[in-house]
């Protein structure tokens, strides 16, 4: 599948300019989402080619890859797009939520292959009963075969935080803080993030809190940017649309995603 043509996948190019407020202590889940929806924009204007995003990528320091749990059509796009960085001798070291702290030395050690997959998978499954690495509520082969990637292709992986997770206006503080440091740890690699969509904008703005040049996958199109389709007309397969917002979509994502 080509990475053109994978649904429910968004960009955004962003600057770190901008600070927003910690989400506030006890916020509503729905309430937080809907602040990221209103942050990707309100129209389309002018489509992104493919030769202009390798450029911006090359004054990238964060690839943001945000993640729709339980979406296994999103997850493939996200292990072509590592694919295509790896092909293009960009190496990044990954961070990602599917693993908490508490779990790093596990694995660490299955990365430089001194365990299993199975034998990391039950370590984690004694201390944490609803890992991302087991059946359940979210696409758990999808995080196994990005950890099998990393570790077949030698990429240093980071752990964002806790698990199990803490209350969400915690979360985002943490996350950043670990970024920053893996930026730190490796000032001469691109650091990609495998991370909610609902924490990129609003109220969690990771992109801003990190400060530093970054490119944004999201999960899913907006109600309200959705609604501006029709006005799009034919548009290259290649494309990335984009928002008033600076926010780009593939156009699939555009015709095809709901918000949920």
């Amino acid at each position: 599948m080509r990475l053109s043509t994978v649904l429910l996948a968004l960009l955004a190019w962003t600057t770190p300019s901008c600070r927003y407020p910690a989400p506030p202590v006890g916020v509503e889940l729905d309430h937080y989402i809907d602040a990221h929806y209103r942050d990707l924009g309100e129209c389309f204007v002018r489509p992104l080619d493919r030769a202009e995003f390798g450029e911006r990528l090359e004054h990238c320091r964060v690839l943001f890859l945000g993640d729709h749990h339980r979406d296994s059509t999103l997850h493939a796009a996200i292990l072509e797009l590592i694919d295509w960085l790896c092909a293009r001798g960009k190496h990044p070291v990954l961070g990602i939520e599917a693993v908490g702290i508490e779990d790093n030395a596990s694995l660490q050690e299955f990365l430089a292959g001194g365990v299993s997959l199975g034998t990391l998978r039950e370590r984690i499954a004694r201390r944490w009963a609803r890992s991302w690495l087991e059946p359940g509520d979210v696409d758990h082969a999808f995080y196994r075969s990005l950890l099998v990637r990393a570790r077949r292709s030698r990429l240093p992986v980071f752990c964002l935080e806790p698990a199990p997770r803490a209350p969400l206006d915690e979360r985002d503080a943490t996350i950043a803080s670990n970024i920053r440091r893996a930026l730190r740890l490796h000032p001469d690699r691109l650091v990609v993030v495998v991370v909610g969509h609902a924490h990129l904008l609003g109220l969690g703005n990771l992109t801003a809190r990190v400060d530093a040049p970054c490119l944004t996958f999201g999960a899913r199109v907006s109600p309200r940017l959705k609604a501006k389709a029709a006005d799009l007309g034919p548009v290259p397969v290649d494309a990335l649309l984009r928002s008033d917002r600076g926010v780009l979509f593939f156009p699939v994502v555009v015709h095809g995603s709901n918000a949920n």
